[in-house]
């Protein structure tokens, strides 16, 4: 089944996301990876935090504008 017109297409979303400088997706294309109303998961290990202690996620956009719903970050240290 196609997707509904609101929802976009393959293309229409693409976006590079980094955390703390590093790159970690480069071109993502939401709608490549799975269809509309869809989570996708990927998973980054070995992230430091920067010298205040925190992560900072970016996302530059590509294509229209970034999406996310949640982020989960879990504490490898123990």
């Amino acid at each position: 089944m196609p997707p509904a017109p609101h929802m976009g297409q393959a293309g229409t979303r693409v976006f590079d996301v980094s955390c703390n400088g590093l790159a970690l997706l480069r071109e993502f294309d939401l709608l490549k990876n799975v269809g509309p109303a869809q989570a996708v998961v990927e998973t980054f290990h070995g992230l430091t935090p920067h010298g205040q202690g925190t992560l900072l996620v970016s996302f530059a956009p590509i294509h229209d504008y970034a999406s996310l719903c949640a982020l989960e970050v879990i504490d490898e240290s123990n």
